[in-house]
């Protein structure tokens, strides 16, 4: 699918500036003076996607060079976007899922491609399991490292024991401890964690988001026609 947004040949229209309630155009203002980050949090129907809309034409017009990555977490929501930037007529805009951006700045700074591996985490794990731990346990420790690098550990959280003690309890992780010791399962979860984000040979899903936040890649400013 392409996600492009055709460029209009003019700016588009401001008027959606005076239709906004004080709280919308307090949103817009912001992006507009400020370069720190905004978070817009508000229940469902309040207009969250429609200031939204309203930042995307204020930044055309202040900031007529700047390209705007709109990224979304499912494919469903990005195409609804698309429809709402065409619509619009916002410039320089590329909407995607926030896996097929990850997946675009893997691939541009490993100048390489890739089709996601979803056995790249027991493969790995498999390098250094003792025998002892079977299967059933294997499992446990490859889901939860799968929870670890979506919860951001290594990146938002520190990339130490004391972190995925944190998210094993918050997760309530049913770990059967007479088949493996809890300080047992996190180390190797720590150690899967550490070899599976210097093996850049694989990527699995979550390494889309993970590798491209926690490895020294840079962020690459585009306005793309996905392939």
């Amino acid at each position: 699918m392409n996600l492009l947004s055709p460029t209009p040949a003019a700016l588009p229209s401001l008027s959606i500036l005076s239709t906004l309630s004080p709280e919308q155009l307090a949103c817009v203002n912001h992006v507009k003076a400020s370069r720190r980050s905004l978070v817009i949090s508000a229940h469902a129907g309040s207009g969250k996607s429609y200031c939204l809309e309203a930042i995307m034409v204020a930044i055309n017009h202040t900031y007529p060079t700047a390209s705007i990555a709109l990224i979304s977490m499912n494919t469903s929501v990005a195409e609804e976007l698309q429809r709402k930037v065409t619509a619009r007529g916002i410039l320089r805009c590329t909407v995607g899922t926030s896996h097929r951006f990850g997946k675009f700045i893997c691939e541009s700074h490993l100048k390489k491609r890739f089709v996601p591996n979803k056995y790249k985490l027991s493969d790995t794990l498999k390098l250094f399991c003792p025998a002892s731990i079977r299967w059933p346990e294997q499992k446990l420790i490859i889901s939860f490292a799968d929870i670890c690098k979506n919860a951001g550990v290594g990146v938002c959280l520190p990339l130490s024991i004391d972190s995925l003690s944190t998210l094993f309890n918050h997760h309530d992780i049913d770990l059967p401890e007479s088949k493996i010791s809890k300080s047992q399962f996190l180390d190797l979860t720590l150690k899967l964690l550490r070899s599976s984000s210097e093996n850049t040979a694989k990527l699995d899903i979550s390494d889309l988001i993970f590798s491209c936040t926690f490895a020294p890649f840079k962020l690459i400013v585009f306005y793309r026609d996905w392939e």
